[in-house]
Formats: structure tokens, sequence, C-alpha cells
């Protein structure tokens, strides 16, 4: 009946859920029946002996309460799922027609799905416009404590939560099985202490780290902090607002940077967006590991750092191209046209991307 347009008159709803119900069973005769004629031939399903990284592409694609379609197709895909727990996320129809969503709805929405399922949720965006408090984050923690992603807003400007809700998920025993975290630090909501305070809870279990920065900057300790605590990192990105960036309240040179390089040896991403008083040591540092095999990185993705545009940083820029374009890297890419590229594969929720030159960046540093 839930999918049934709210327009219809009730005769009308009444003709179509008996529609609706007649072809489900028809289906279900249909599919017992190719069931029992495969059981009778002591053959499986064609789609038990599919191939096991095919398995894995459709199961990512699977949404929160997909269970039982799996099972319908086979009952080996069922429990796939659930010895895997791969690709649990809130459906898009779980959201209202705005897409957008507060707080009290998210946990309204949270405590209407049924706890098995909700348990097995593996990864949770928060909906756009949602403003998460400590009440919503503790909603969370009770109902979803198999969340192995959790984004608290990254790259999407009207999500929001305050240092208290990022606190409440540092405990260890919160979310024992969350390892990628992605959050937007804002002025009016978290902190660099609330995210400093996160990143000590989950420890060396967290590999991937994505943050953007709106208005708050990170400075050199900071990132020593996070590299000391979050050992195991595989990914790493930091994404300063280019809309609100300002050069000179920006302090990141580099020493914190070099610190996580040295500290985070499984380190296979680097991302570094509008960084921009970065120096040339990160970077030389970064080449000498990657030359004599000491890095696993395979890819770097950086824009806006001044020092690559002088003489020694586009030799440097040159270097490092050449070295993460061997076998098993993925590359090195530090042009806007890149950059713009790279985010219009990761904004949501916002109507432009903006992104300032090099020549004004550059600008900016001369003055």
């Amino acid at each position: 009946v839930g999918l049934l347009p709210a327009a219809l008159a009730p005769d009308e709803q009444n003709e179509a859920t008996e529609k609706l119900r007649l072809a489900f069973n028809l289906a279900s005769t249909e599919l017992s029946l190719r069931r029992e004629a495969s059981r009778r031939r002591g053959g499986a399903s064609p789609f038990d002996t599919l191939p096991q990284t095919l398995m894995q592409c459709i199961f990512e694609h699977m949404w929160l309460g997909d269970g039982g379609v799996a099972r319908c197709v086979a009952p080996s895909w069922r429990r796939g799922l659930d010895m895997l727990g791969l690709g649990r996320r809130l459906a898009p129809a779980m959201l209202p027609p705005s897409g957008r969503m507060v707080a009290k709805e998210l946990i309204a929405l949270l405590a209407r799905v049924p706890p098995r399922l909700c348990q097995s949720l593996t990864e949770l965006r928060l909906p756009q416009g949602t403003k998460l408090t400590a009440r919503g984050a503790q909603s969370i923690l009770r109902h979803c404590k198999g969340l192995r992603t959790l984004d608290l807003g990254y790259f999407c400007s009207s999500t929001s939560c305050d240092t208290s809700s990022l606190l409440a998920f540092s405990s260890r025993e919160s979310l024992p099985h969350l390892h990628s975290l992605r959050l937007a630090l804002r002025p009016a909501s978290g902190s660099v202490d609330g995210l400093v305070g996160l990143c000590k809870g989950l420890g060396p279990r967290l590999l991937e780290l994505r943050i953007e920065s709106v208005g708050l900057y990170l400075d050199d300790g900071h990132l020593k902090c996070l590299a000391k605590h979050c050992s195991s990192l595989r990914q790493f990105a930091l994404h300063n607002d280019a809309g609100k960036y300002e050069f000179e309240s920006d302090p990141l040179v580099g020493w914190g940077l070099r610190f996580l390089l040295e500290h985070c040896p499984s380190l296979e991403l680097l991302e570094l967006g509008l960084t921009c008083r970065l120096g040339l040591e990160v970077f030389e540092l970064l080449a000498s590991k990657v030359e004599a095999s000491a890095s696993r990185l395979r890819r770097l993705q950086v824009y806006g750092v001044v020092s690559l545009e002088t003489a020694a940083g586009n030799a440097l820029c040159r270097r490092l191209a050449d070295l993460l374009a061997r076998p098993g890297r993925n590359g090195f890419a530090n042009s806007e046209e890149d950059y713009r590229s790279f985010l219009a594969s990761v904004v949501r929720g916002r109507c432009s991307i903006f992104v300032p030159s090099m020549e004004y960046l550059c600008d900016l540093n001369i003055g």
C-alpha cells in the first residue's frame, strides 16, 4: 500500500492493492516452481554460482531492507548479505519529499526501522538539512551499532553537528565497527577540539578520515595529534572551503603533515585542497618515501599549494607525477581542472562550485 499514490480514491486504492497482491502471488508461485525444478535436477540456482567479485558489486548497491529482495533471488544472497554486511544504507525513499531532514525526523526514522535491519546498517550519511545534536547522536548509537562508515555533513553545506554530538561518538564501545569518518567543521557546529576528541576515541581502528573545513582551520599540532592516535589511516583528506578561505588565517605550514606521513605508514590516499601555505618539505619527504618504496601512497590529489607554483615546486610536481604513474599507483593531480572535476564528483547539496584560480592565490601570497 505504501507504493500507491496518495491521490488515489479509496476504491481505486483497493483495486490497485488487489492487483499488486495478485502480481506478487503469481511471482512468488513462479519463483517457487523454479526453485523446486532446480532442486529436483539436483543443481543449484544459477544465481548461487556467480563469481564472488560480481556478487560484491551487486551487494554494494543494496539498501537497508533489501535482504528480502535478495532472498527472493537466491537464499545464498541473503546469507551472503548477512555474512559480509555490505552496502546497508538508508534508501532515498525513506527521506521526506524535500530530501531534507531535521534531527527530530532522523531520530523518528531510526526508531521506525525494524531493529534487526537497523542493527545491520553499515553506512549512515546525515540527510541534507540535518542539525545533529547530542540527542540525535545518542539515537544513532542506540539504533545503529553496526555502522562502519559515518558521514557527518562532508561537502553538504546545510548539514551540521555540534561538538557534543562529535564527542558522543568517541567512546570505543559505542560503534565498535566504525572505521570511516567524514565530516565538516563549521564555526556554528563541530569544533576542532571535538574532532580531535573523536579521533582519540576511535584510535587505530580509524582507516579513513575526510575533513571539510568551513571557516575553521586545522594547524600542524592538530594533525600531529590525529596521527599519534590514528596511526592506521589509509585515507586522509583535508579540504578548506573555497568560498570562505582566508589565506592569513590558515596556520597549516607542514610539519604536522610530515609527522602524519612518518607515523601513518599505511596511508594510500592523500587529498589536500586549498592548504595554500604548505611548504615544499612535505612533498619532498613524500617523493623520497615513494621512490624508496617506503610509502604505500597510491594517489595524491592537491590544489592551491602556492609553493608548488615556484620553479622548484614545478620540478617536484614532475617528479611526483612520474613516481605515482608507476604500476600499482593511481597518479598525481594538481591542476584547477582536476580539482573542479574532483569536487563535482563529491559535492552535493550545492548550486555551484567555486574554485579560486592559482593566479589569485599566488597574488594573495605576494600581498
